[in-house]
């Protein structure tokens, strides 16, 4: 329960507002007034309130009425209605962890956690970079930083685009002049340019195989692409590989 997505935004939006300074009551109610859609929701609401009960027990803050409506949900078996229809063994293991989870929460946190800190996270890299990318097998590519977002400040990122450049040997400013962007025409991309927004996240790992060969200021030429359409993606260039 504590590991599905619902859970993980609910946890996210909790601590990123204690880190902004408001209180845990402030907190609360914001998360519950973000979050009206899953908490009205037959199967999410169960859930929602018991990831917020868990979190607050996590920092040592308690609040009677949402432990009220845990323990009502719990007797009530709200929540449980498609694992009810298929029955089983799960149906009877998530009512143990739930049974164990309110448990936990009827004792006082004895060591709670310190409320978070921002850790400021920049983007790594500053718009009209151009990237040399070493890859796995020995090769390179090459990239150009189309976009840095510095819209939250502990998550920082670049929009990256690959260019068509594959060679033994390391890409020269030559090659970014050109423009030549990757078009992705393999499964279902229909052609679509190969762009991602990547994160300050796992970089380190990856460092050296990234350098900066020049900058560019490339506005003029860049295809008309939307931005919304790709997620984030790794800095690991066995990606770029294939």
């Amino acid at each position: 329960m504590l590991n599905d997505d619902l859970a993980f935004d609910v946890i996210s939006s909790f601590e990123k507002d204690l880190k902004e300074g408001f209180s845990f009551p402030e907190t609360t109610k914001r998360v519950i007034e973000e979050y009206s859609d899953s908490r009205n929701d037959e199967d999410e609401g169960p859930i929602f309130w018991l990831v917020l009960a868990e979190v607050h027990w996590r920092y040592g803050y308690h609040d009677e009425k949402i432990t009220k409506i845990v323990m009502d949900d719990f007797l009530q078996e709200k929540g449980l209605s498609r694992l009810k229809e298929n029955g089983g063994t799960y149906l009877e293991q998530r009512k143990k962890a739930i049974a164990a989870l309110i448990q936990k929460l009827e004792k006082p946190n004895s060591k709670p956690r310190k409320i978070p800190k921002i850790v400021n996270r920049k983007p790594i890299f500053e718009v009209g970079y151009c990237i040399s990318m070493l890859l796995p097998n020995g090769f390179y590519g090459a990239a150009i930083v189309l976009k840095s977002d510095y819209s939250d400040v502990e998550y920082g990122k670049n929009l990256i685009a690959t260019l068509t450049y594959y060679s033994k040997f390391p890409p020269t400013q030559e090659i970014f002049k050109k423009r030549d962007w990757l078009f992705l025409t393999h499964h279902s991309w229909a052609g679509q340019m190969d762009f991602s927004w990547y994160l300050p996240g796992a970089f380190k790992k990856f460092r050296k195989n990234f350098s900066v060969v020049c900058t560019t200021n490339f506005f003029r030429r860049i295809p008309r692409f939307r931005f919304f359409l790709r997620g984030t993606a790794s800095w690991s260039t066995g990606n770029a590989a294939k």
